[in-house]
């Protein structure tokens, strides 16, 4: 404001908007994404303000009303005490951007241990398998779900539709259909939107009655009204009663069935045959 800087006032004017207005409206549960939007809004302006007033700040006490520079031998030259002050900047800028690299060899003996060698490390994340597995907590998807997939991706043929009997509870179960879908080439089908009292912003983890009626009751004719082509079904604990509604149905074939995990999870897979051949 004492420097009459119109360009910076309007930076800080953007950036204190942009903090204040979450705490007047109310976005609803919308998990932080609206909120985050309006903070980075507030930062660009509020960082924006405060560059400019650093720069007003360090030309006024270097007694240089403006950067000044010659030119010889194609470098720029800058003269006074503004020459220490951007060989600090240039070495603060360095510090900043080399501190992660920095953090990461430091702990790199540490992770050696851990992961077994210098060879299981140059492999975190370079295939597939490992980089799905690894992520399996956020993703729900194991090494067993990993084997069906490749099972799957070599018998299937692209944009055919699968059903999923995924958790209705687990909010963040699509995330495993998206990696199936990934991995194979397949439409999960069977979703529904969320309900009119469902928190905004949630994904549509919803099953569409259809669905959940074909898992509960499966025929042929629900299937198809589905227009089904696979079934990858997830069953923890005895699969053999769940198995065995599903094996009796006409025109669903098993092609697939993995051994149990850890977690006593069997994956299995269904063909779905139109023709309702046995």
């Amino acid at each position: 404001m004492r420097a009459r800087h119109r360009t910076g006032l309007l930076f800080w004017w953007f950036g204190a908007f942009a903090f204040l207005v979450p705490g007047a409206f109310d976005f609803g549960p919308v998990h932080e994404a609206e909120y985050y939007r309006w903070q980075f809004a507030a930062s660009f302006g509020l960082a924006a303000a405060l560059g400019m007033a650093a720069v007003t700040a360090t030309l006024h006490w270097a007694g240089d009303p403006e950067l000044s520079f010659t030119h010889q031998d194609r470098r720029f030259r800058l003269e006074g005490r503004t020459l220490l002050l951007a060989w600090l900047g240039v070495l603060l800028l360095f510090w900043a951007n080399t501190r992660p690299g920095r953090d990461f060899i430091r702990l790199l003996p540490e992770r050696l241990r851990k992961e077994g060698g210098a060879t299981q490390v140059a492999r975190l994340g370079l295939t597939e398998r490992d980089w799905l597995i690894r992520h399996g907590q956020v993703l729900r998807f194991g090494p067993g779900d990993f084997e069906a997939s490749q099972w799957l991706k070599a018998n299937c043929q692209p944009n055919q539709r699968v059903l999923v009997n995924f958790n209705e509870g687990d909010v963040w179960a699509i995330h495993f259909e998206s990696a199936l879908a990934a991995q194979t080439g397949l439409w999960c089908v069977g979703h529904a939107l969320p309900l009119d009292n469902d928190a905004i912003g949630l994904p549509p983890f919803r099953m569409q009655p259809e669905a959940r009626a074909l898992l509960a009751d499966p025929t042929l004719g629900r299937c198809l009204g589905l227009n089904l082509d696979w079934l990858y079904l997830r069953f923890g604990g005895d699969a053999e009663q769940a198995l065995d509604r599903f094996s009796r149905v006409p025109g669903l074939h098993k092609t697939y069935q993995g051994n149990p995990d850890s977690q006593g999870i069997t994956r299995v897979i269904y063909r779905v045959d139109p023709a309702g051949e046995s």
